[in-house]
């Protein structure tokens, strides 16, 4: 996600010092001090926006089919500045998907579109993917019994990173075929 807004940045689309209110006003969060200290996209990258981890609604809710934008709307409450934005790290997996969010209203793409063309394809990771492919090479979380499958989870605002979570949530698929 990162690298998809450095490559806007350099090409002029935005600036990491933008105001995230001014980029996507229809996305909500509170921060008390936006007038003297916005919540910028640096935030979003660097953890930084003071709002907590997302909550267990977010997780709870598996949100299969649904859009980007659609997982922002549906909790916004852990989107609260605890602190003045960039005073502070505290990690928060809704900020990089804001991030994404940014990315897609620029762009005019789905986030995992755009960075399938412009970051995957063109490094040769023609297979590399943030949604659930059913594969033998993929690894499966069982039960305590051994033998009973956890179902796949798809996480509410994807996509946080492609990085390995915690087991039976959002997870990227990679292939070596």
């Amino acid at each position: 996600m990162s690298l998809s807004i450095l490559r806007l940045v350099g090409e002029g689309k935005v600036s990491l010092q933008d105001p995230v209110r001014q980029l996507i006003p229809e996305i909500g969060f509170e921060n008390r001090w936006e007038a003297t200290d916005p919540v910028r996209v640096v935030d979003l990258l660097e953890h930084t926006t003071g709002w907590d981890d997302m909550h267990l609604a977010e997780y709870a809710k598996d949100a299969k089919g649904m859009t980007l934008r659609e997982g922002l709307d549906y909790y916004q409450r852990s989107r609260v500045s605890r602190w003045r934005p960039g005073t502070r790290m505290a990690y928060c997996n809704s900020g990089p998907a804001v991030a994404a969010y940014i990315v897609e209203k620029l762009t005019g793409q789905r986030f995992e579109d755009y960075v399938t063309q412009n970051l995957f394809l063109p490094i040769g990771m023609k297979t590399a993917t943030y949604f659930e492919r059913p594969s033998p090479q993929l690894t499966t979380l069982y039960h305590d019994d051994g033998t009973t499958p956890f179902p796949y989870w798809n996480i509410l605002v994807r996509p946080p990173a492609p990085s390995t979570p915690a087991p039976g949530i959002w997870r990227p698929t990679y292939s070596s075929t």
